[in-house]
């Protein structure tokens, strides 16, 4: 993991940019999710591309926990390149709506293709996150 993000480092160094500023991180464990996490004007965003398990969950808690570290007011969480969610990803993705209600902070989850929805649709969860409307 490591390696990944010294390597995007590097990378943003080289292309002229301080990679302070940037401070885009991206992380690709052994399993099938990368999380991507960037800084817009009031927002950090993470944004979850491939499988969403149990094998993973600690990535993705990991990154939203230093994302609720920062000074920024909004979290946004972008499922949109996901290829599957399992109960565990659902739980991570509750409990983060819940540290942020507690943390006075506002969480955006922009919705994943078809069958990721599904799962809140069928869990009966999607009323319980907050979705932006549309993609």
């Amino acid at each position: 993991m490591q390696r990944v993000i010294r390597a995007s480092v590097d990378r943003a160094a080289s292309h002229g940019r301080s990679a302070d500023r940037t401070r885009d991180r991206v992380v690709k464990p052994l399993g099938g999710l990368v999380v991507r996490t960037r800084h817009d004007a009031d927002a950090v965003v993470v944004v979850l591309v491939g499988e969403l398990d149990l094998l993973v969950v600690p990535l993705l808690t990991d990154a939203l926990t230093r994302a609720l570290g920062e000074p920024r007011q909004r979290l946004i969480i972008d499922l949109s390149g996901l290829t599957f969610i399992d109960s565990s990803g659902l739980h991570a993705l509750l409990h983060a709506n819940e540290r942020c209600r507690a943390a006075g902070r506002e969480l955006t989850i922009r919705p994943g293709p078809p069958n990721v929805q599904m799962v809140f649709e069928l869990t009966n969860t999607i009323d319980c996150l907050p979705f932006a409307s549309g993609r």
